[in-house]
């Protein structure tokens, strides 16, 4: 997606500098839209690195959103160590989900993995990954995380080998819920998603929840995809970045799912996760301190309108809102561990496949 002359774009590929349209098209496109943090940056890179060593299927572009620290100088520094990078660096910022929009407009592999400039790849995760990809078509593959600790040390190499193949859509979406949000978990078939009518990217910008526009279309049409249960992606405890949660993850959220998804009952299981696992989490961060959500209303009195008619909204959530903390706390503690149970008892299921 190009805005005027909103972006310059510099090619880095085999020696000669051969244009995009040149090659053929990659499996994979790894696109990290930055801005500002040179820093996790270099980390992600450097984290990919190993894998991407000589591997000819995977596109891998960094988008930078007109940053004024020294993110050219990093990627600079990446591509004269030899890393292949398809550099792109926008003339102003066009925010988060322009960003995220443009990454997804001008990737060109068949599969595309939008990764946040502040997580992290596990070793191997990219091998494994194009293996899956070249064996099968998928519409979506889910990757599960494991918390960024500082300092970053060597990362483990992965081999995975919890991986479960679906293909009800409504069981994906049981388990993803929430995380169709979380950028760096989800790979998409770009190609299908493309055939297929889907909304434009530009109906979700200034929403922080741009990413939808591919991952729920490509929930959309699913058929076939994987999860896969061992970490694979770092993430750092980011809470509530600059926006609103309850308002992003509620009403925001709830009115994405159901314009994108048509089968109410895939709509229902995203939604009813997120009421059940995620919202009740931060609700109890939130009564503790206030500071990091920036809300300006009651949080009853946002999420209520939207959820009156679900049902796991005044068992799970609303009495966490409107109790005391430590009631809250107490109310919370058998959801967390039903919740646990129902995960733990899932993985031993299905390692016994």
């Amino acid at each position: 997606m190009r805005e005027g002359k909103s972006i310059s774009e510099i090619e880095s590929h085999h020696a000669g500098g051969s244009s995009p349209q040149s090659i053929p098209a990659p499996l994979l496109t790894i696109a990290i839209p930055t801005y500002n943090r040179s820093r996790y940056l270099r980390e992600l890179l450097d984290s990919l690195r190993d894998d991407l060593r000589g591997e000819t299927q995977v596109e891998l572009m960094v988008s930078d959103n007109c940053s004024s620290d020294d993110t050219p100088e990093v990627i600079e520094r990446f591509k004269e160590q030899g890393m292949r990078i398809r550099s792109i660096r926008n003339t102003a910022n066009i925010g988060a989900d322009g960003n995220f929009a443009q990454c997804f407009a001008l990737a060109r592999g068949k599969y595309f993995w939008l990764i946040g400039d502040d997580d992290l790849v596990a070793p191997g995760a990219v091998p494994f990954i194009l293996t899956k990809c070249q064996s099968a078509e998928w519409d979506m593959i889910y990757l599960s995380q494991f918390p960024i600790k500082e300092p970053i040390g060597t990362l483990e190499r992965k081999q995975p080998r919890k991986v479960v193949e679906l293909t009800d859509p409504r069981e994906y979406a049981r388990r993803v819920y929430v995380f169709f949000t979380f950028i760096s978990a989800n790979i998409v078939n770009r190609q299908k998603i493309a055939a297929a009518a889907h909304r434009a990217t530009s109906e979700l910008k200034g929403t922080n929840l741009g990413q939808l526009a591919w991952t729920l279309a490509a929930l959309d049409v699913f058929e076939r995809g994987l999860f896969v249960h061992d970490a694979l992606v770092g993430a750092r405890d980011n809470i509530a970045g600059g926006y609103q949660l309850f308002e992003t993850f509620g009403p925001k959220l709830k009115a994405i799912v159901e314009k994108q998804i048509r089968d109410p009952k895939v709509r229902r299981a995203i939604l009813n996760g997120t009421l059940r696992r995620f919202l009740p989490i931060f609700a109890l961060l939130y009564k503790r301190s206030k500071i990091p959500f920036r809300e300006n209303i009651a949080i009853e009195d946002r999420l209520t309108p939207a959820f009156r008619s679900y049902f796991l909204y005044w068992i799970c959530l609303y009495p966490i809102l409107v109790l005391p903390y430590w009631m809250a706390l107490a109310w919370y503690f058998p959801f967390r561990c039903l919740n646990r149970f129902s995960t733990e008892m899932r993985l031993r299921l299905e390692s016994g496949r």
